[in-house]
């Protein structure tokens, strides 16, 4: 019977340190858990932080491509205003040649 006792409270002791370290396992691996979730929680926040930045981009650079639109027809027309005045001063030019 002590033989038995002592066999007993052998593989009870065994049982309880594969316990200790089944749980201790087990807390490791939720504190891993909880470290991946609010490094994923801080990823997405991140991919929002950037997606609303490249909307953001977006709108600056069609806004700044209108207005390079509007610069480059408003410098078309004076381009053709300063055109048009100097085929007008050249025909008076040439009138005036013309005319001594």
């Amino acid at each position: 019977a002590h033989e038995c006792i002592a066999a007993l409270e052998v593989e009870c002791a065994s049982t309880r340190r594969t316990s200790e370290a089944c749980e201790t396992q087990h807390a490791a691996a939720s504190a891993h858990a909880v470290h991946e979730a609010a490094a994923a929680q801080n990823s997405q926040a991140a991919l929002v932080d950037a997606h609303e930045r490249i909307a953001a981009l977006e709108i600056e650079y069609s806004s700044a491509l209108e207005a390079s639109r509007g610069s480059v027809t408003q410098q078309a027309a004076a381009a053709a205003r300063v055109a048009d005045e100097a085929a007008v001063a050249r025909s008076a030019k040439t009138a005036l040649t013309d005319a001594h």
